[in-house]
């Protein structure tokens, strides 16, 4: 019971700072969405563990536990990819800033 109230807190403050970076306009409303998804599902885990259970009936694996390890990984790689790809868009973008800067100075 300690744990699924510190964690729940913890998931508030968590929203908290989503509300408030999306009002800030940092955040689009796919991603604000994505992410109050992701942590109310924490939430729904934590004090409803027989989820887990459904989940993986589900996707027929065993042990709930396992399902949502799965799940966490393969939505991790995923967000890695995102990463990447914004990544290598941010360089492209320097990129040509830095040509233009140079050729402009010349």
């Amino acid at each position: 019971m300690f744990l699924q109230i510190v964690v729940s807190i913890f998931v508030a403050a968590v929203l908290l700072e989503i509300w408030v970076n999306y009002k800030k306009h940092q955040l689009s409303i796919l991603s604000f969405i994505f992410w109050s998804c992701i942590w109310s599902a924490v939430v729904l885990v934590v004090w409803f563990a027989d989820v887990t259970v459904l989940i993986a009936n589900l996707i027929n694996i065993q042990r709930g536990i396992d399902s949502v390890v799965y799940l966490s990984i393969v939505v991790l790689f995923y967000l890695v990819f995102r990463i990447i790809l914004k990544l290598e868009k941010i360089e492209k973008r320097i990129e040509t800033v830095v040509r233009k800067k140079a050729l402009h100075e010349k």
